[in-house]
């Protein structure tokens, strides 16, 4: 009963959009078609959709446990993301094709409509991060603004703004590099879909810590329908006297069509899908569900066509809606993710506290994005671009995302070849064996980072247990003098944030091993007797740039003349026990010794030496 409680939210969603909507009579078919309300309208059941999706989603674990028919919006998300490129192509090459000069200031206009309210809310966001919640309090200034411009999208839902931004741009160059209308559709059509291709190829993101650009079939499954949208803006009339002769044929087709295409498409994500990285038949898999996917979004958007063609949708609550279609979408993964992510209430009271603070929040924030943007308009529209290369500019822009997507296709192939390479030596590996996992900055002097060398501890045939060869970073173990625990400690936190984690790619981190909420940890005390028979072993050299960092080093040892062999030798960091807070940490000392009380956890200058348990049950 709870579970069908939920198909309130459709339901409403319904009210919502056809209260006090016209059917044109017989033989008739509405005037308000595809006008700028109506795509609104369409828009706004999309988004109000898409909240519907990422609830389920939930609820749902992904589509693993049944909720009942609410359960369906666990599936259908793409197809909702569907509407809103659809109505981007079909606006842009319409208004082009209607509007006298309707390129010039284009972008200026977009940019100011588009990326305002991205900035605001991102900006928002960082604040309740730090304010509110506490996370990413210890994030530096240039980190903290890649979150505000959107090089790091703090919420996975804006990957359209990215994806629709990069489509604008190109849309805006070959338009106005060609005269030919054909030929520079032609030239979008084939961006888009190299665009579709590139994202295909990259994979999955599987760093949960952050969102990558292109990424996920979410970068791909409904973007068919901006080319979608582009062809039907441009043979608008043949389409619609088409639809209109054959009308009643056509609804009931599209309508079947609907939902056979829609459950063979579940179907089909399920036997197939997206997630088969570690199959041989992965790209087999993943082309068969993406064609399904894709028809699925075509055939969806056109019955949603048919059924605007007949009935005008309109009411003052849908108007408003439609205004603030695009800050809800903004605003909507923020409740879902953090706000009420784990409090413990019932689905419906949830479902129904993302909606109202989601909507609230939206209406808030709308006029004050809408005047940010109107003055961010004015201003960038004052500006006189010729002087600046005009169309140039437009050319320079669309360069730089083509060049951008050529270097991250040449990353994405030498981070498959090298993670082959990785794991290929890593299935092989023996106790003992010298390795390279990730890549870190060891140097400070050269640009970029370099390989990174680890020891092999252990190796069960599942899995292996590294250890950086030497220390890699420098650092107190708590900033605070006082009793912490190593779970409470600044160090466990530092370990697993993007400093170290961006050690490794999307497929190295995929493959780390998640352990009592660590993917960084180091050794505890009872794993450096048990890896290290002889002090000797645990004597450990440090990198130039844990040095530069403050890394306490002796160059003289009691065991060793280091300095003779060109060694640096230093202490090193090992963790307490977890929920046992104390005001000292267990180190390794300068000469291979375990100390359990030597050095206080607000003691700086200790090598920092992690490890990592990495998976290779699979290749």
């Amino acid at each position: 009963m709870t579970n069908l409680l939920l198909l309130v939210f459709p339901f409403a969603i319904f009210v919502l959009v056809f209260y006090g909507a016209k059917i044109a009579p017989k033989g008739e078919f509405s005037s308000e078609y595809l006008k700028w309300d109506q795509m609104m309208a369409l828009r706004t059941v999309a988004c109000l959709s898409i909240i519907l999706h990422h609830l389920t989603q939930r609820i749902t674990n992904y589509g693993w446990i049944n909720k009942g028919p609410i359960s369906l919006y666990n599936y259908i998300g793409f197809l909702c993301t569907a509407v809103f490129f659809f109505s981007s192509g079909y606006g842009l090459l319409y208004s082009y094709l209607n509007k006298n000069s309707y390129l010039e200031g284009f972008l200026r206009k977009r940019f100011s409509s588009v990326l305002v309210p991205f900035f605001l809310v991102n900006v928002i966001t960082v604040l309740a991060n730090h304010l509110v919640y506490k996370k990413g309090t210890g994030d530096d200034p240039l980190y903290v603004l890649k979150q505000i411009v959107g090089i790091e999208l703090l919420d996975g839902n804006s990957w359209f703004i990215v994806e629709i931004i990069v489509l604008y741009v190109i849309f805006a160059a070959f338009f106005s590099m060609l005269k030919n209308k054909d030929a520079a559709l032609t030239l979008v059509i084939l961006a888009t879909l190299s665009i579709m291709a590139f994202a295909f190829f990259r994979g999955h993101d599987f760093d949960d810590y952050k969102e990558t650009y292109f990424m996920g079939e979410w970068w791909f499954n409904s973007t068919i329908t901006f080319i979608f949208g582009l062809l039907y803006a441009r043979f608008k009339d043949g389409i619609e006297t088409f639809l209109k002769k054959h009308y009643k044929g056509m609804l009931i087709s599209f309508a079947l069509l609907s939902v056979i295409i829609t459950f063979a498409g579940i179907v089909v994500n399920n036997v197939f899908g997206y997630y088969h990285e570690m199959l041989s038949t992965y790209r087999r898999d993943a082309l068969i569900t993406l064609a399904v996917q894709s028809i699925n979004c075509i055939v969806v958007v056109t019955f949603q066509l048919l059924l605007n063609m007949k009935i005008a949708v309109k009411n003052k609550a849908l108007d408003h809606m439609g205004s603030i279609q695009m800050m809800v979408f903004l605003v909507h993964g923020y409740f879902v993710r953090t706000v009420f992510d784990h409090t413990k209430m019932g689905h419906f009271v949830w479902y129904l506290l993302v909606f109202v603070c989601s909507i609230l929040v939206a209406a808030i924030l709308s006029p004050i994005s809408s005047i940010a943007s109107n003055r961010l308009k004015r201003l960038l529209l004052s500006i006189d671009v010729k002087r600046f290369g005009g169309k140039v500019a437009t050319y320079i822009l669309a360069g730089l995302v083509v060049l951008a997507m050529i270097f991250f296709a040449i990353r994405g192939i030498a981070i498959s070849r090298y993670y082959d390479e990785e794991m290929k030596t890593l299935s092989a590996c023996n106790v003992g064996d010298e390795v390279y996992f990730g890549r870190f900055d060891t140097d400070g002097s050269r640009l970029g980072k370099e390989r990174l060398k680890w020891i092999v501890l252990q190796n069960d045939g599942k899995r292996v247990c590294l250890l950086t060869k030497e220390g890699i970073a420098s650092g107190y173990l708590n900033q605070k003098y006082e009793e912490v625990s190593w779970e409470g400690s600044d160090l466990r936190k530092r370990l697993n944030s993007d400093e170290f984690t961006s050690i490794f790619n999307e497929k190295e981190l995929s493959k780390i091993i998640e352990r009592k909420g660590e993917l960084i940890s180091l050794l505890s005390v009872s794993e450096a007797e048990k890896y290290f028979s002889e002090n000797e072993d645990r004597q450990l050299s440090v990198t130039d740039i844990a040095l530069a960092g403050g890394c306490n080093i002796n160059e003289l040892s009691k065991a060793n003349n280091w300095d003779m062999k060109g060694y640096r030798s230093s202490w090193w960091w090992l963790r307490g026990d977890f929920g046992k807070k104390e005001i000292t940490s267990p180190i390794v000392t300068v000469d291979g010794e375990i100390s359990l009380s030597e050095r206080y956890v607000n003691k700086p200058g200790g090598a920092i030496r992690p490890v990592v348990w990495v998976d290779i049950s699979a290749p």
